[in-house]
């Protein structure tokens, strides 16, 4: 069941303007008053469905795309919903409702509010009603899992929230403790009035989180089946996967350096002390990925999606990345990086590295929409299956090095190059050779060397900051579109205009009787600068 919500078809525009857009608007919030959820089986169902609607815009073909281009995690020329997310400096996003664009945002704001119905409708029926979960096991045998729906729906609340509050500008964040008004002009005047900014949805989200950390401090261990998550997950378990989310959202959901500076620093250690020390994935297979989304695209032979040299350039120690970044804009090209980073490049820059591939053509790309977009490696740790194995949500090393930052930020340096080690000294394989890691840092940040890695726009061997971000980069990129995107925006390394959240889509504002705006492009609102 993908939602409760009934579905409401309202005409936004006269007919004459629409041609051939489908203005149809689906009242995620909407109470489903035809329909109640009677029985625990269907209460149950709805919560666990409220998972594979969460991690359905992490690979979607628009939303996906269009966060890894601007973000400069990727590299290409390609125009989708007729815009050219990789132009310099960055377009703004044409949020108009009739406009193609407008599905850029409205993937993710339906998704993700879908996804948070299913869990809040689900929670209601058994905080509110008192509803007991009893539903039989894989043996058949019924017992009372009330504890297990009510602990994973929080989960779920808690992270759909999360990703409201990094991705969008505002969101009305009903959670479980609100019970909506019947109406559908009751409920968008809910909507309207109960929007919040961005930081103020971070916050609700966190606090879902936490509770549902002392939920599972309060109840009976338990063991996921595997056909919620795709694999089981304990309780235990689930409760270090809130905690990193916790984290994650306390870092990424800044938009400015600022800001960044300003985050609660002490939480995200305690978050991430008791965060995973795993990596947190769902696996593959038919409905979860196909070639045509996120992950499919990546590793494509010729749809022209590599890796920017924005990420990767810091591992070249011959100067051809600082030679790329002092040339002007139309005069930068594809070249070939030499890196002692077996992460990146084999033994020579044209030998598949670890995590990339090397790519001898340009195909997929156009040479009319800049070769500055042109990159000579494409990411390729999953040896390009797209469509089986782990697709990882959030790794070990994610929380460890979002721990790292705390600790940087908390004058703990020697700590903060401790946990920084951890990834960057491993032996990887290529194939079946395992090749060493990079040196150790200190609490200086990089040794100067002749191979030294990262370096930073001038040469320089890097500072820790520059080594911690070189290595969440590499070690955290391609996964979840959104992580680096939110990631560069705190740090302040986006491109001129480059939107740093989106907004309500056309459509819906048009519905709440809200003037339309967007974000993004040079001096526009909600850019970077």
């Amino acid at each position: 069941m993908r939602s409760i919500r009934k579905a409401l078809r309202i005409g936004l525009l006269p007919c004459a303007l629409l041609a051939c857009q489908d203005l149809d608007v689906v009242y995620e919030n909407l109470p489903d008053t035809e329909r109640a959820l009677r029985e625990a089986p269907e209460v149950e169902q709805v919560i666990r469905s409220a998972f594979s609607i969460f991690r359905g815009p992490f690979n979607n073909a628009d939303f996906g795309r269009y966060v890894s281009i601007i973000s400069s995690e990727v590299a290409s020329t390609v125009v989708f919903r007729q815009i050219q997310p990789s132009f310099e400096p960055r377009l703004g996003l044409n949020n108009d409702p009739v406009s193609d664009e407008v599905w850029i945002p409205r993937n993710p704001w339906d998704q993700y509010n879908s996804s948070l119905a299913n869990a809040t409708d689900g929670l209601l029926r058994i905080i509110k009603d008192g509803l007991v979960i009893e539903t039989p096991d894989a043996a058949g045998v019924v017992a009372d899992n009330t504890d297990r729906a009510r602990i994973f729906g929080k989960l779920i609340e808690g992270m759909a929230l999360g990703y409201l509050g990094m991705v969008f500008d505002r969101n009305a964040p009903r959670t479980h403790d609100d019970v909506l008004p019947k109406g559908y002009d009751e409920v968008v005047a809910w909507e309207v009035n109960n929007l919040k900014p961005y930081n103020e949805v971070i916050q609700v989200a966190v606090q879902i989180l936490e509770d549902c950390i002392a939920d599972i401090d309060a109840s009976p261990p338990f063991t996921l089946p595997v056909e919620w998550m795709t694999t089981e997950y304990t309780s235990a378990q689930l409760r270090q996967i809130a905690n990193s989310y916790i984290a994650r959202f306390l870092v990424y959901s800044a938009r400015t350096p600022d800001e960044r500076a300003q985050t609660d620093w002490q939480k995200v250690l305690t978050a991430t002390a008791n965060g995973i020390d795993f990596d947190f994935h769902v696996l593959l297979g038919s409905g979860l990925a196909g070639t045509s989304g996120h992950l499919g695209r990546m590793h494509h032979n010729n749809q022209g999606y590599h890796a920017h040299y924005s990420l990767i350039g810091p591992a070249d120690v011959s100067g051809a990345y600082q030679a790329w970044l002092a040339a002007p804009l139309e005069e930068r090209d594809r070249f070939d990086i030499v890196t002692p980073d077996r992460r990146i490049t084999g033994p020579t820059p044209q030998e598949n590295g670890a995590y990339f591939r090397y790519r001898t053509t340009n195909s997929g790309f156009t040479e009319i929409r800049g070769t500055y977009n042109y990159s000579a490696y494409q990411w390729y740790r999953k040896a390009g299956v797209a469509n089986s194995g782990p697709w990882v949500l959030m790794s070990e090393d994610e929380n460890r090095l979002l721990r790292a930052e705390a600790l940087l930020n908390t004058n703990d340096a020697a700590g903060a190059a401790n946990l920084i080690n951890v990834s960057r000294t491993r032996d990887v394989l290529i194939g079946t050779t395992a090749y060493p890691g990079l040196p150790d840092v200190t609490d200086a940040g990089v040794s100067q060397a002749a191979d030294c890695v990262p370096r930073t726009a001038a040469g320089a061997c890097g500072s820790l900051m520059d080594a911690l971000i070189y290595e969440r980069e590499v070690e955290g990129g391609f996964w979840d579109p959104v992580r680096t995107w939110a990631d560069r925006r705190g740090l302040g390394t986006l491109i001129t205009g480059t939107t740093l959240h989106l907004p309500i889509p056309g459509r819906y504002l048009v519905s709440m009787g809200i003037a339309i705006y967007s974000f993004g492009g040079v001096g526009g609102p909600g850019s970077a600068q």
